[in-house]
């Protein structure tokens, strides 16, 4: 019987155990719970920044007030901080008025109207055409200063911060405690220039590297291009203004011309095309890139027969062309350069988009941000729409009374207001876009962009220009983290599960021992050694050698195949004795295999690539290829399908040698010859694999990057697999081996699917390394943002695009919260996999269990 002081040890080791039992069971659980709460934390912080991009912008009202005059508008704009206004009408005058109380504060005259037959406008640029055959430019603009209290008038003293007072037609704004500032209006006046003695019916300038290129049209039907060049004597500093060009009949220019003169001139880009439009919907493009020999381009159609134009702008950066008609339908039309295009200059000018009027009233007047793709619509029903020009987003609609008849809008310098003016008053809102260049379509779909010959899948956020078009489609990253992934598990799981096979049901276990080991300490490499060795040592490597690396993939398995064989050709008593060294002589068949690619190198390269790899695959623009035919790269690309095909079927091929390097031999002179015989087919056909999967080698590219990602995720899925395969039962296999099965046949038939569950999840656990690895792809891969299987380019995955772009977006701009977005996909498309790899591995699991 147990002694009192037994049972009282044993006591306190039950208790003891009941206790450590708990607490590991406590700390599991709160581990889980943080854990879950963590990734969750995570998610919703993503949605959290993201969500303003589904937010669509708003607008309220900022008063109306009364029109301080009377008569056609011509012109109007607000200061950048919308306290002054100023209008120009047909009077000639310029009138400035305070937004806050519509109290005009000063008025100059620029012309009378008899001496004036143009007027052109660029927000606060105009340019008059005279009827004497001059033309002039005039800068309209509200200077802003900032001066100290001190130095301001005595009534501004008694300001409230952010309150604003006029005086002697100036507006003061207390801005600060010690500070002021001061706006009025300033109208700039350039020198008057003639270009004949005839009327300036039209008149348009663009700003070019050379100087301000004016283009007009005169009454006796004269095209002028000039250029307008300033020279400041350094003696005396007086500016002396000078146009040179040239002046060319239109007769001779635009075939059919119609009697009526064009209705409009305008100047596209820097001044490479001249748009002349008539009211009935004919434009014609000139090539103008060349002053002194301008030629004819195109004719264009814009609206349809019966309708007129009534309302044209160009959107920032003027090539993309509004054109707003009688119908309320804006068009938006820009040059592309399709390859069968007609015109000189190899472009043409097509309608890209159609922004469509909720109600059918004539579009009265259109104007575009000077700071991105936004622009407004003005309707003769009095309803204003801002749109974006890209993604075709209606940011804000808002409504004039019904009594005042709308002429012009205008949108806020800084996007933040709108200003419509009717004949009998002028109309304030306070804006707020948002992100209107993302949209559901913009960001997964394809866009046409810009000078694109169609929609395309793009992402390009940034540029050196201001009137960049942003390019935010995630397709491409998202593209690209897939062909990173894939490229990735098809080099790294075969070998991975292999050696995970070999070393758990062939290996001997003091081998295991030591390889197993070794082989999960390459899972501590830093990812950023492995791009630094893969963009810098495996990269020049692969351009050097691509033939014969290519090469590796078949003579390496036919090395291990011959020495194979061989080693059963050997008596048992030594095969017994060599099983020691099995692995040796496995190590052994890979120096033979890279010696056959090399000596065959050369010869496949000459037989199937006309004696170049690298330039055989070169492809233009199109992806059509420049050299050489397509049958060689058929040949390779069919061999390797050939020969399992052939292996496949080689129990049902009588002709075959029954074993041994025979069948071996006619095994592969089957697998050549099917392989050609089917790429003959193929290039007969027209096929070419030169722009879609393969295709221009790139240093940086898919095949290297496949390369060394899988070395990353190789020690992963091995350690994993390979434990998941040794937890197998030991009396499965003995009943397969006893049941006559070979150690190959139990370890296929018997130990990898009663383990599949846990092989399935080591695979998947690499597909998450891969699709989250940065630094390797950053650093190897070109960092393109292409959409092409080309396994010799480059590409951009979601998480290196975040880890270049993010350090210099704007905080809480559109570009920082896409990238954003791209990391919410990357999370969504990780725990989708996640979640569907546990779904099929509890079904695995259940089968396995059953057994």
């Amino acid at each position: 019987m147990p002694t009192f002081t037994g049972l009282q040890r044993t006591r306190r080791t039950t208790r003891a155990v009941a206790i450590a039992d708990r607490v590991s069971r406590w700390t599991i659980t709160i581990g889980g719970i943080a854990t879950i709460l963590a990734v969750a934390t995570v998610c919703l912080f993503l949605v959290y920044v993201v969500l303003p991009l589904l937010v669509g912008g708003n607008v309220t009202p900022a008063g109306s007030r009364p029109t301080p005059a009377t008569g056609t508008l011509l012109a109007a704009g607000e200061d950048d901080y919308r306290q002054l206004a100023w209008t120009l009408r047909d009077d000639g005058v310029v009138r400035a008025w305070a937004t806050a109380s519509g109290e005009v504060l000063a008025s100059e005259p620029l012309y009378t109207p008899a001496e004036v037959a143009t007027v052109q406008v660029h927000d606060g640029d105009l340019l008059l055409g005279y009827r004497d055959g001059q033309i002039q430019e005039v800068t309209v603009r509200v200077s802003s200063q900032v001066i100290g209290l001190a130095d301001a008038p005595p009534v501004t003293q008694q300001l409230a911060v952010g309150s604003a007072t006029t005086t002697a037609g100036t507006l003061y704004e207390r801005t600060s405690p010690s500070t002021v500032r001061r706006q009025q209006l300033e109208v700039v006046r350039g020198a008057k220039l003639a270009l004949g003695e005839h009327p300036v019916l039209h008149v348009d300038g663009a700003d070019t590297p050379g100087g301000t290129m004016i283009a007009a049209v005169t009454g006796d039907g004269t095209l002028h291009l000039k250029t307008r060049s300033e020279t400041v004597n350094l003696m005396s500093d007086e500016i002396t203004v000078t146009l040179a060009g040239a002046s060319v009949r239109l007769a001779e220019l635009v075939p059919n011309l119609a009697a009526q003169p064009p209705d409009h001139v305008l100047l596209a880009g820097a001044g490479e095309n001249v748009y002349l439009l008539w009211n009935h919907g004919r434009l014609v493009r000139l090539d103008t890139r060349s002053l002194d020999e301008p030629r004819f381009a195109e004719e264009v159609q814009l609206v349809p027969a019966g309708s007129s134009i009534t309302s044209v702008s160009f959107l920032i950066g003027k090539q993309s062309l509004l054109v707003g008609d009688d119908r309320g339908e804006v068009g938006l039309w820009f040059k592309t350069k399709p390859a069968d295009a007609a015109p000189p200059d190899g472009a043409t000018l097509v309608k890209a988009r159609a922004f469509l009027p909720a109600s059918p009233a004539p579009v009265v007047s259109v104007h575009a941000s000077v700071r991105s793709r936004l622009f407004t619509v003005l309707r003769g029903d009095g309803t204003t729409q801002v749109l974006h020009g890209t993604s075709e987003r209606l940011v804000a609609s808002v409504q004039i009374a019904s009594d005042d008849r709308p002429a012009l809008v205008r949108l806020g310098a800084k996007e933040d207001g709108l200003l419509v003016l009717g004949e009998r008053g002028m109309h304030r809102w306070d804006l707020s876009p948002g992100h209107p260049e993302v949209t559901f379509a913009s960001t997964f779909l394809p866009i046409w962009y810009e000078g694109y010959n169609g929609p395309e899948h793009v992402w390009q956020s940034t540029s050196g220009s201001d009137d960049f078009e942003p390019k935010l489609g995630l397709w491409t990253l998202i593209f690209g983290t897939l062909k990173a992934t894939l490229y990735c598990l098809l080099f790294g799981v075969p070998l991975a599960l292999l050696a995970a096979i070999y070393t758990s049901e062939f290996l001997h276990p003091r081998w295991k021992a030591r390889i197993k080991p070794s082989i999960e300490l390459m899972a501590s490499l830093p990812s950023v050694v492995l791009g630094f060795l893969a963009a810098l040592v495996f990269a020049p490597i692969v351009e050097a050698h691509l033939m014969t690396l290519l090469l590796l993939l078949l003579t390496l398995p036919i090395a291990f195949l011959i020495g194979a064989h061989l080693w059963q050709m050997l008596p048992p008593r030594w095969r017994t004795v060599g099983d020691r060294f099995r692995l040796l002589g496995g190590i052994l068949a890979l120096p033979l295999g890279l010696l056959l690619a090399m000596l065959l190198a050369p010869l496949a390269e000459g037989l199937l690539f006309a004696g170049d790899l690298q330039a055989w695959l070169v492809t233009d623009g199109d992806g059509n290829a420049l050299r050489g035919s397509a049958y060689g790269g058929w040949v390779f690309a069919l061999l390797p399908l050939a020969g399992l095909g052939t292996a496949l079927l080689a129990p049902r091929l009588p002709f075959l040698p029954a074993r041994g390097l025979p069948r071996i031999g006619a095994g592969a002179l089957v697998a050549i010859a099917s392989a050609t015989a089917l790429a003959g087919l193929c290039t007969g056909l027209g096929f070419d694999l030169r722009g879609s999967l393969v295709g221009t080698f790139d240093q940086r590219n898919s095949l290297v990057v496949g390369f060394v990602m899988g070395f990353a995720v190789i020690p992963i899925i091995y350690t994993i697999a390979e434990d998941a395969l040794s937890s197998v039962p030991a009396h499965l296999r003995a009943a397969s081996l006893g049941a006559g099965a070979t150690p190959w046949q139990t370890a296929v038939r018997i130990v990898l699917p009663t383990a599949l569950s846990g092989v399935f999840s080591a695979v998947m656990i690499g597909l998450g390394r891969a699709v989250g690895e940065t630094m390797i792809v950053l650093m190897a891969a070109g960092n393109t943002p292409v959409l092409e299987l080309n396994i010799f380019n480059g590409f951009r995955t979601l998480s290196a695009n975040i880890a270049t772009e993010l350090p210099e977006a704007v905080r809480d701009s559109t570009h920082y919260r896409m990238l954003y977005l791209a990391a919410l996909v990357l999370f969504v498309m990780t725990f989708a996999l996640n979640t569907a790899a546990e779904v099929i591995r509890q079904r695995f699991r259940k089968r396995a269990f059953q057994l």
